[in-house]
């Protein structure tokens, strides 16, 4: 999929053109090629500063960086995507069938309602599984505009989730929980130095211990030792007195 969308980012102008007049012989996606081109045209005269003549003309001053996200269908500059202002639903529109919107909807009269025409055209009668508000209401997620389809994000999470109040940042708290992760193992690697200091304190005062111990001993030994000798020289000398 990344290979095919690469190939149209690298198609030429005349190319792409080709290809969107093409695709247009289909109603429904003429209809969306024009309802797109009417939110495109204000900002690309603003952008690149030609006349609205001039565009009806099909003249134009320059390329202007311009791409439409398919996330929340609002067009924007790729150059000022600033993060958190495209405001989307990652879930999908489920149909409530027990809403009063669609009591008097008869599916064999006015056509099924579990469709993707359906979902467009009254976005009301749906809710979103990601945070249970009405189909028609602002995305529930803030992120960046995204216009590669590939790397979109809504519709995202296949499962319900809890209904939120303010939307909620694709980024999260997720920086603030590895802080405090760090600053946790931080203090465990504190701890277990302070152990192992403690350790070696004990083990050095247990050598200073043994080496005291062991000055002792051999100064008890070198005094015995030298005990004898003092006093069988103090006896040599008396017996020399007597003799003389």
């Amino acid at each position: 999929m990344l290979e095919q969308m690469r190939a149209l980012y690298c198609a030429s102008d005349s190319a792409v053109r080709a290809i969107l007049i093409a695709l247009c012989d289909d109603r429904a996606t003429r209809l969306k090629a024009l309802e797109l081109l009417d939110r495109v045209q204000p900002l690309a005269k603003h952008m690149a500063g030609t006349p609205e003549s001039a565009i009806l003309l099909g003249k134009r001053r320059q390329d202007v960086d311009m791409a439409i996200c398919v996330q929340c269908t609002k067009v924007f500059s790729e150059k000022n995507n600033a993060r958190k202002q495209c405001l989307y639903h990652s879930g999908e529109m489920q149909c409530d069938y027990d809403d009063d919107y669609w009591a008097d909807h008869e599916e064999d009269q006015f056509g099924v309602i579990d469709t993707d025409e359906m979902r467009a055209d009254q976005p009301e009668g749906f809710t979103w599984t990601c945070c249970h508000k009405r189909g028609d209401e602002e995305g529930c997620k803030r992120g960046r505009h995204q216009s590669n389809p590939d790397w979109s994000k809504k519709g995202a999470e296949q499962s319900e989730s809890e209904s939120e109040s303010e939307p909620e940042d694709e980024d999260g708290d997720k920086g603030d929980g590895d802080e405090e992760g760090d600053e946790e193992g931080d203090e465990e690697g504190d701890e277990e130095d302070e152990e192992d200091e403690d350790e070696d304190e004990g083990e050095e005062h247990d050598n200073e211990s043994d080496g005291t111990d062991n000055f002792q001993v051999a100064a008890e030994t070198t005094t015995e030792v030298a005990q004898p000798y003092r006093t069988s020289t103090k006896r040599k000398a008396q017996d020399d007195l007597r003799s003389a």
